[in-house]
């Protein structure tokens, strides 16, 4: 499976399907940027208005997005009429656990580069302060003790 996972990453490389997965969180950023609440009075629940923004976003693009991947996945073989060539090369379960394991690959890089311009878009914007789990921590030891 590793080769086949390989393969899978060579062929991403020649067909740019890492611009696809930095293309859709800088359409996520300039959507919700748009309708990001800009007055004062709205600054303190402008984290919660992110927080509703962005599931209705990844609720629109992320099914035509995983469509577009996934049938980039298969175009190469498809359109050579490869796949019956390819399953004497290698065994099917091997071929579709590469391509599979890719495809999570990339939509989890979306989703993980899409919480950090949740985060970007707060810091820009100007909300309050988006704090780590850590700093909680600290603060409420230094309350308890």
């Amino acid at each position: 499976m590793g080769k086949a996972l390989h393969a899978e990453l060579q062929k991403a490389r020649r067909r740019h399907d890492l611009l696809i997965c930095l293309a859709v969180p800088v359409v996520v950023y300039l959507w919700a940027g748009a309708q990001a609440p800009t007055g004062a009075d709205e600054l303190a629940n402008a984290y919660s208005a992110l927080l509703y923004a962005l599931p209705l976003l990844n609720a629109i693009l992320m099914p035509i997005v995983m469509a577009l991947i996934a049938s980039r996945l298969w175009d190469m073989e498809v359109k050579g009429s490869t796949t019956k060539l390819l399953y004497t090369l290698q065994s099917r379960r091997s071929l579709f656990a590469g391509k599979a394991l890719l495809g999570t690959g990339e939509v989890l890089l979306m989703v993980t580069l899409e919480m950090a311009v949740f985060i970007l878009l707060g810091r820009v914007q100007g909300y309050t302060v988006f704090q780590t789990f850590a700093y909680h921590l600290i603060q409420a030891q230094q309350i308890i003790g």
